[in-house]
């Protein structure tokens, strides 16, 4: 998940020297957060993430520290469904059951830093990687684990029992425990790359559009004819930029699986070749959205039939108004998407 991708980042770049990585592993009934949801707390008391609301966060923290000293992991359960203070001790009345690992990780191991730091260049390139955390002795004192595709990143990840390599051939399982011959209790996560977003056309309403992008972990790529618009000065949060025609970006461009696009050059032979290139590579695109009307999006396409996995008008309906409240929209309808995506790759529940 993209906010894997963010937490790896930041203990990358943190200067905290030990960290305890909360990790929601289980839900029963309804809570704040779900299943894979992270945060990571430093002994300094620096941390990132939330894994709720805010209710759970102080004593996490107490737990953290805790677990930091000793360096030793847990698993805490956190029953919300409660109404008064005679569960866990908040009465929060959420309607859940939440179970939590705390994993404590030095970041002076010796080797850490540099496994870290692969992961990360990985991920970066588009992998998705799985991490792979020892929760007994002696994994728990060693850094973590990562593989791309079942291959270990480290010639010691190879080494790992062959039961934990064959579940990352099921990808729908994020995360979860395992036991192997090795150790007890191993816990496995993905960790996904921050999705493609292609915009199609750097007027100035793309503007807010990509900022919001880029701050809410995608990858924004600003696509256009025009070169003078394509910098870093009127678009900081751009992952990319593309200064060519729709001909000949769809010769040069390889676009990932699973990439987003957004239509709006307001030019309309623009836009008629690149969404009907869009519609060609639709089993392969998670989103394809349009600006404009759905009349217009009808004259657009060679068949004049709109197709399921278009998206036309781009956005969620609300009532929105301005550069700045639409792109709002289509950010929120961005992140609809990929929850939902990730609801179907995460169907199966972590093995308790």
């Amino acid at each position: 998940m993209s906010e894997q991708h963010k937490l790896l980042e930041w203990m990358y770049a943190c200067d905290e020297k030990q960290v305890a990585i909360a990790s929601v592993i289980h839900v029963e009934g309804s809570a704040y957060r779900h299943q894979g949801a992270q945060m990571i707390i430093g002994a300094k008391g620096n941390c990132s993430g939330m894994i709720s609301g805010g209710c759970l966060e102080e004593d996490l923290m107490i737990r953290a520290r805790s677990a930091i000293q000793t360096m030793t992991s847990t698993i805490v359960n956190y029953d919300m469904r409660a109404e008064d203070d005679l569960g866990w001790g908040k009465g929060a009345g959420c309607n859940g059951k939440v179970y939590v690992s705390i994993e404590p990780m030095d970041l002076n191991h010796e080797k850490t830093r540099d496994i870290m730091a692969e992961a990360l260049r990985h991920v970066q390139k588009g992998e998705t990687l799985f991490r792979v955390a020892g929760l007994d002795d002696p994994v728990t004192k060693s850094p973590d684990y990562y593989f791309s595709s079942g291959k270990g990143l480290t010639e010691e990840s190879t080494a790992l029992d062959d039961d934990i390599i064959r579940s990352f051939q099921d990808q729908r399982k994020a995360p979860v425990f395992l036991t192997s011959s090795a150790y007890d209790r191993v816990l496995v996560e993905r960790i996904e790359p921050k999705p493609v977003v292609y915009v199609f056309g750097a007027g100035m309403d793309a503007e807010p559009l990509v900022k919001h992008l880029g701050s809410l972990e995608f990858n924004p790529v600003v696509v256009d004819t025009v070169k003078e618009r394509l910098n870093e000065e009127i678009f900081p949060e751009a992952a990319g930029f593309r200064w060519l025609t729709p001909d000949d970006f769809f010769q040069v461009e390889t676009m990932p699986e699973g990439s987003y696009a957004l239509v709006m050059t307001h030019k309309f032979q623009d836009d008629l070749i690149i969404l009907n290139e869009l519609v060609k590579k639709q089993k392969q695109l998670a989103y394809i959205g349009v600006l404009g009307p759905k009349k217009r999006t009808r004259r657009l396409l060679s068949s004049g039939r709109i197709p399921n996995a278009v998206h036309s008008p781009v956005g969620l309906d609300i009532g929105a108004e301005g550069a700045e409240e639409i792109a709002i929209s289509i950010v929120a309808e961005l992140i609809q998407v990929r929850r939902q995506q990730r609801v179907l790759t995460n169907s199966e529940k972590a093995v308790m």
